[in-house]
């Protein structure tokens, strides 16, 4: 019994040694994203903004000043999301999309960011 746990043991940490390289630690920086990474990262950033929105906009304790950034932050996530639809489309066919749309939409994205 003891030996067949140690065993167990042994494969679980030789298949852990395996798996631990393969896990990327640290993103790529987004000048060396292809335009479908940039696509994830934009999507991934768009959701993460959209959850906290939704977190913060049922609290009933906000104050005018925080009211008035969730109202802003909506404005844009709205108007951010079809450009970045675009820009995913755009991605998952094989076209560059065009630099004026990244850079408008990694504002709008570095804008969301920096809001608390």
């Amino acid at each position: 019994m003891r030996k067949r746990r140690l065993k167990n043991v042994l494969w679980l940490i030789l298949i852990l040694l395996f798996l631990i390289p393969a896990c990327q630690t640290t993103p790529k920086p987004y000048q060396e994203m292809s335009p479908k990474e940039k696509s994830v990262w934009m999507l991934s950033v768009y959701n993460s903004q959209y959850e906290d929105y939704k977190v913060q906009a049922i609290r009933t304790d906000l104050t005018e000043a925080q009211k008035e950034v969730l109202r802003e932050k909506k404005a844009i996530l709205t108007r951010v999301y079809p450009m970045i639809s675009v820009y995913t489309g755009y991605a998952s066919n094989g076209v560059i999309p065009e630099k004026d749309l990244e850079m408008t939409i990694v504002s709008n994205l570095e804008t969301l960011l920096s809001m608390l």
